[in-house]
């Protein structure tokens, strides 16, 4: 399978801004914000120390004390706060660890998955989640962490096309002209052509993370990219004269992949005794906040809402629909049945079969499966689920964006 080429780090982000946001300004000022809190001695160091060098006598970033316990796990996340990744945030506002026998995780926002990987990968941070092929390419580049759960268990990536187009299905790509939406997508996108035996020199593509509608109506016919955009997509395709209605084809629909694994870094895991009773208690907070919000989503938007005010400058609608498909992708693949939060050792090793190829030019230096998959957390958690009338009420919630999934 031939492979996507490699993006710059700081391109390498899950999703689009809201309409309107420069994504690389957004970093940029982000990053300079955080510099300056750091230097105002405002907050403790990543490192563990106050700001003046000297250690804070808690706890370091790699979640260990002095005394060498567990100490501060910190929980990375893959973006900013949004409806999308609602779960972890809720699991630490609403007290959801608080009666674990270790210290509740500390939720960070992230700066995209690959940012993500790359700091539970070399210890920064204890445990993360990001999507999977930023995951294996930094197993290819020599990051070291171990997955032990799904906070996606389907990928966001879809492809999407006008109704109104002249594109009929998802087969119907060659001789059409394809907007990538993010390097995720970009990279990945090798793996759609492949789906269809369609002859990938034969569809035209171009990266274009912003302006995507005008892009659609100026001429693209489909866009490659997070399925949880549709409706921003259609709202900027209404605003250029056209019908508004996206077609969608999950990759799931084709490719049985993990969307978002959950990570842990090896060197923590290898220097606690405990790490997997720990692990199994990390996933047991994070599942019952799963449950939760997929039973209060208003309550849930709400929430973040408080935690991060500008959350509530997007559209009360479009944050609605984020939240559906955070529930749908989060409670897929059977999770509503296992376990929220689970994972299927199986289908994590096919998405590594299936991916490594798009992930990295180097595939040989991805891990085996069996070496990065730890199987012990899911089985000593006990994972939250929905009885038959709970599931009722979260599927009639998410069932407008559960049918675009085959077989459900």
């Amino acid at each position: 399978m031939a492979s996507g080429d490699k993006a710059e780090p700081i391109q390498e982000l899950d999703r689009v801004l809201p309409s309107g946001i420069d994504r690389r300004k957004f970093l940029q000022s982000t990053a300079a914000a955080v510099a300056a809190i750091g230097a105002a001695g405002c907050t403790d160091d990543a490192d563990g120390t106050d700001g003046t060098g000297e250690t804070d006598g808690t706890d370091t970033a790699d979640g260990t004390d002095e005394n060498g316990g567990v100490g501060q796990i910190t929980w990375r996340q893959p973006w900013v706060v949004e409806p999308t990744w609602a779960f972890a945030y809720v699991a630490e506002d609403d007290g959801y660890w608080d009666d674990m026998d270790f210290d509740p995780p500390e939720v960070q926002s992230g700066d995209g998955s690959p940012d993500t990987a790359r700091r539970v990968g070399t210890n920064e941070n204890t445990v993360g989640t990001a999507e999977i092929t930023s995951v294996i390419g930094g197993w290819a580049g020599g990051q070291e962490s171990l997955v032990f759960g799904a906070t996606k268990q389907w990928s966001l990536l879809a492809l999407m096309w006008p109704s109104d187009g002249d594109v009929e299905d998802q087969t119907d790509l060659e001789g059409h002209h394809v907007l990538l939406s993010s390097p995720f997508a970009e990279d990945t996108w090798p793996i759609i052509p492949a789906a269809f035996d369609l002859d990938p020199d034969e569809i035209s593509t171009e990266f274009a993370d912003e302006d995507i509608a005008p892009a659609l109506a100026g001429g693209a016919d489909a866009v490659y990219g997070s399925i949880d955009t549709v409706l921003s997509l259609e709202r900027g395709l209404e605003g250029e004269g056209r019908e508004g209605e996206m077609e969608m084809y999950p990759v799931n629909n084709h490719y049985d992949i993990i969307g978002n694994p959950l990570l842990v870094s090896r060197e923590w895991y290898e220097s606690h005794d405990d790490a997997d009773d720990v692990l199994a208690g990390v996933l047991e907070g994070y599942s019952e906040a799963v449950k939760w919000v997929s039973l209060n989503p208003d309550e849930a938007i709400d929430m973040l809402e408080e935690r991060e005010p500008e959350v509530g400058a997007q559209e009360r609608d479009e944050l609605e629909d984020q939240m559906v498909w955070g529930i749908t992708l989060t409670t897929g693949g059977g999770a509503h049945e296992e376990g929220l939060g689970y994972l299927d050792d199986e289908a994590m090793a096919a998405s590594i079969d299936v991916l490594a190829d798009a992930a990295t030019d180097s595939p040989e230096d991805v891990p085996d499966p069996d070496d990065v998959i730890l199987t012990e957390p899911t089985e000593n958690a006990d994972l939250a689920t929905f009885d038959d009338d709970e599931w009722a009420e979260v599927e009639e919630y998410i069932s407008h964006r559960l049918q675009v999934f085959e077989g459900e």
